[in-house]
C-alpha cells in the first residue's frame, strides 16, 4: 500500500481483508479517535495558557517586552542615556544596588549617573529568564558580567572585571511597554 501520511492507517484496498479484520479495524478506529480527541483537548489547553493576557497582550509578547526592557537596561545604562534609561522603569520604581536602593524614576536615574561618572561600564548579559504567574506578576531573573573600561592616551581600551551578577525584577506592562517596578542587583562575585 502507498501511505503518504506515515501517521494515518491506509484504507485496504481488497474488501475481504477489511470483513476479515473488521472487529480488529474497529477497536484500532477507537483507540485513533481517542487519542486524537486527547491530543485536540491538550493543545487547545496550552493555546489558552499562551493567550492567557493582561492589557491585551499574551504571555508570550509580555515576555518579550520584558526581556527587551532587561537587554535595553544593560544597553543605556552602559551608554549613560539618562533619558532612554529612565523610559524603562516605573515612575514610583525601586532599584537596590550593591545594597543601596533608589525610589522613584528620578532617583533612580541620578544613581545611575553617579556609578555611571565613575567610568564608563560594560553589561556582558547571560540568561534572561521572565516569569508571568497565573496571577499576571510578571518576574525577571537575569545574569551579567560587568566590567569597568578604562583607556590610556594612544592605548586599546582595556576591561577590569567588577563583577558577576544577579537581578531580580519585577515588571508591569502598560501601553505595549514593559517597565521596570522593582530591581534588586545582587554580586554573585566580586571582579579582579
Amino acid at each position: 500500500m502507498n501511505n503518504p501520511r506515515p501517521n494515518h492507517i491506509a484504507c485496504p484496498k481488497e474488501l475481504p481483508l477489511v470483513l476479515t479484520h473488521a472487529p480488529l479495524l474497529l477497536a484500532l478506529l477507537f483507540c485513533f479517535s481517542a487519542v486524537s480527541v486527547s491530543a485536540k483537548e491538550e493543545t487547545a489547553h496550552n493555546t489558552q495558557q499562551k493567550v492567557k493576557s493582561i492589557d491585551g497582550l499574551s504571555t508570550v509578547h509580555q515576555k518579550q517586552l520584558c526581556r527587551n526592557t532587561v537587554n535595553a537596561y544593560a544597553i543605556h545604562r552602559d551608554s549613560g542615556d539618562a533619558g532612554a534609561f529612565g523610559a524603562l522603569f516605573d515612575a514610583q520604581a525601586e532599584v537596590t544596588v550593591l545594597g543601596k536602593t533608589s525610589v522613584g524614576r528620578e532617583q533612580v536615574v541620578q544613581g545611575m549617573l553617579t556609578r555611571f561618572s565613575q567610568g564608563p561600564t560594560f553589561h556582558n548579559m547571560g540568561t534572561v529568564h521572565i516569569a508571568v504567574s497565573e496571577s499576571g506578576v510578571i518576574t525577571g531573573v537575569s545574569y551579567a558580567e560587568v566590567f569597568r573600561l578604562t583607556q590610556s592616551e594612544g592605548q586599546a581600551p582595556r576591561s577590569k572585571l567588577l563583577g558577576k551578577v544577579k537581578y531580580l525584577d519585577t515588571f508591569q506592562v502598560q501601553d505595549q511597554q514593559c517597565l521596570i517596578t522593582t530591581r534588586v542587583m545582587e554580586m554573585i562575585a566580586s571582579g579582579e
